[in-house]
């Protein structure tokens, strides 16, 4: 019996045993199941741990960044001290408009010039020719006593300057005498003509109806001429400019500071005006010039000027007490 139980027991204690070692080794599969399925499994964040995670992410980008711009500055710095500095290019942006507005405004100035060079024919501007005439010596000069002896005839050349301004004034110049009258342009047909009314007292200057042409250029000379209808059909050649005049002054000139300056006839419509160049200007109704030379000596003002020959008249001066100029007995005003 005992050997019975004894076996049965030694039976039963193995089963047991070996039941025991089954189930350790589901147990022990079990955990190696669960460790790889939590290996597998992605850790769950919470949100604090989340935030913490991003700030961290967000200051190593920071740090990145900074070492990246340090590393970029050092490499300047090591360019700039290994190359050297060169100027920067810019970028040439082509202004297509102010090309044209350029192009227009040269193409503008060359074509007035090439006009005002060739084809002006404005007669705005002075023009002259000399004129050959002749005179007669004035009975007055003949002595009585020489009664036989006939006057003498003599001749001269005569500058003649006709100037002609913007504003419808022409004057006209004969030796050193100006003279200032009207002048308009009209167009009839074809022909060009000049309507004027310049005349010295009782003497025409230049009076009437005249077609005129403009020829020539500034390499050539231009030329303005004048066509006079008087039956007989004649003309009037000018040149360009003033020509050349010039009065000969006194040899034993003497002047006089005290009369220098412009003064005005307040009896007459006149104005004197003596320079220190040894010239005196007559003014006469705003209309007629006179250039003088003149010399001063023992109260006298003695001028001279031409026309078709050389005139002269005397002017007596003096000073009053207070120092007012008289001239042939009138007061003058000093005007400047």
């Amino acid at each position: 019996m005992s050997k019975k139980k004894s076996k049965k027991n030694t039976n039963t204690v193995k089963q047991v045993i070996t039941d025991n070692t089954e189930i350790q080794e589901v147990k022990e599969n079990d955990d190696t199941a669960k460790k790889d399925d939590t290996k597998n499994e992605e850790p769950v964040l919470t949100e604090e741990k989340q935030d913490v995670e991003e700030k961290t992410d967000a200051v190593d980008n920071d740090a990145k960044d900074d070492n990246e711009e340090l590393k970029k500055e050092e490499e300047k710095k090591a360019d700039t001290e290994q190359k050297p500095i060169l100027p920067r290019k810019r970028k040439i942006v082509k202004n297509n408009q102010l090309i044209i507005v350029l192009c227009i405004t040269i193409v503008t100035f060359i074509t007035a010039v090439v006009w005002s060079v060739f084809f002006n024919r404005d007669i705005t501007g002075s023009w002259y020719y000399i004129h050959t005439g002749e005179y007669t010596e004035s009975p007055d000069t003949i002595s009585k006593d020489d009664t036989d002896i006939k006057p003498k005839t003599h001749t001269y050349t005569q500058r003649v300057c006709y100037s002609f301004d913007d504003d419808g004034v022409c004057t006209v110049t004969l030796g050193s005498m100006s003279v200032k009258g009207p002048y308009q342009i009209m167009n009839s047909g074809k022909d060009s003509m000049i309507s004027a009314g310049v005349y010295y007292q009782t003497t025409p200057l230049l009076y009437g109806n005249y077609n005129y042409t403009v020829s020539g250029n500034i390499f050539t000379g231009r030329k303005l001429t004048l066509y006079i209808e008087n039956g007989d059909k004649s003309e009037i050649i000018m040149d360009r400019g003033d020509g050349d005049f010039s009065l000969q002054r006194f040899e034993d000139e003497k002047l006089d500071e005290r009369l220098y300056g412009r003064w005005k006839n307040p009896d007459v419509n006149e104005y004197f005006t003596f320079k220190d160049d040894g010239h005196m200007i007559l003014e006469i109704d705003n209309t007629i010039v006179v250039d003088h030379v003149y010399t001063v000596m023992d109260g006298v003002v003695l001028a001279k000027y031409e026309t078709d020959s050389e005139q002269s008249f005397s002017y007596n001066f003096s000073f009053d007490d207070q120092g007012r100029f008289m001239l042939n007995g009138s007061i003058m005003e000093k005007v400047d």
